[in-house]
């Protein structure tokens, strides 16, 4: 994973070349936490996010979920759809608003979310292990 990192660690201190190796290494690590967290994940896409911001922020209504994880209400609306059939979340009623849908884990979604949470992890100290 850092071979592209580790392959310009000993040379000297350049603040353009430093810029853009940190750069470069940021946008690995992106797109290894991308990776190692839909690997994890019941299907491709916003799944994996969806998940570990529910287990963050419980509670949510499909709107806020729809910012967090950067879908359209519609798109999100299915996304929460798919996610309730497959029992890994469920909607209860919000506390104060009837219109609105409260969005939790179920067991088997913490379990999920608890993966992904834990993939991201491993994948995070991988990246930081190489400052110390």
């Amino acid at each position: 994973m850092l071979s592209m990192l580790d392959a310009h660690i000993d040379l000297p201190m350049d603040l353009a070349r430093d810029r853009n190796v940190f750069g470069a290494f940021a946008l690995m690590i992106s797109d290894d936490i991308v990776h190692a967290s839909s690997s994890r994940a019941p299907e491709a896409g916003p799944a994996a996010s969806a998940l570990a911001l529910l287990a963050h922020k419980p509670g949510l209504s499909i709107r806020m979920l729809a910012v967090g994880v950067g879908l359209s209400h519609a798109g999100t609306v299915r996304l929460v759809d798919r996610l309730a059939s497959e029992e890994l979340i469920e909607r209860r009623a919000h506390s104060t608003d009837g219109r609105t849908r409260s969005l939790y884990l179920t067991p088997a979604g913490k379990v999920s979310s608890d993966e992904i949470l834990a993939a991201r992890d491993r994948v995070i100290a991988e990246g930081l292990s190489i400052l110390d």
